[in-house]
């Protein structure tokens, strides 16, 4: 129920943007995001998204056919809390978390295609597909062991990510400058956020946010 309902946000959330044009552009883009983490097999920890957000340059180039390379420069803080559940034959372990309080923050480098299924003068729906590398640049965990004890665990985190970005994008333009946009993503990472994760991880998400064409190229 939970992921059909985060699929069902994403599929309603607007995004209001500057046209896409046949030209080079430059745009500022900056948004709350949403994600939904899973936990890994086998495991029942739970995982609980809090404030998570993202800004940065996007850059087009557009290319034959209907389609564009968009490449961007993106500063990305993710925050989650996990409640672990973890077997152990010993209560009080100094070494078993019991649960965490993380916010993650990344420079990320997305590049992707982007092709155009419908194209108007006023609508265009497209598809995308690309990567995305993210580096950690920071962080803050405050982790609870089961000896009660309150620790940081900075050294779990994961200094760097891989993952593939998927989605479906609309957009209807209002004026040759002014559009709005709706693009929710699905992104499958090579590893999870944490050590402690265990597994790649699997995500959706989408933004909510305008976008400031800088520049374009005659």
């Amino acid at each position: 129920m939970k992921q059909k309902t985060t699929i069902l946000l994403l599929l309603l959330i607007p995004t209001f943007a500057f046209c896409q044009s046949k030209k080079l552009t430059i745009c500022f883009a900056g948004s709350p995001s949403f994600c939904d983490i899973k936990p890994p097999k086998g495991f029942d920890h739970t995982y609980t998204n809090n404030s998570s957000y993202r800004a940065g340059i996007d850059i087009a180039f557009p290319l034959r056919n209907r389609s564009s390379l968009v490449a961007g420069a993106y500063y990305s803080t993710i925050g989650y809390n996990v409640a672990y559940k973890f077997k152990f034959h010993q209560s009080g372990d100094p070494f078993i978390p019991r649960n965490s309080d993380i916010t993650a923050n990344y420079l990320e480098i997305p590049l992707t295609y982007s092709f155009d299924i419908i194209e108007k003068p006023k609508l265009e729906i497209y598809s995308s597909l690309g990567i995305v590398y993210s580096m950690l640049t920071s962080s803050d965990t405050k982790t609870t062991f089961e000896d009660n004890s309150v620790r940081s665990a900075d050294i779990f985190m994961n200094k760097s990510l891989f993952s593939l970005q998927a989605g479906i994008g609309f957009s209807y333009n209002i004026t040759n400058r002014l559009g709005i946009k709706i693009e929710p993503h699905f992104r499958f990472y090579n590893k999870g956020l944490d050590m402690l994760m265990f597994q790649q991880m699997k995500a959706t998400d989408a933004s909510i946010g305008i976008l400031f064409k800088l520049w374009e190229m005659k």
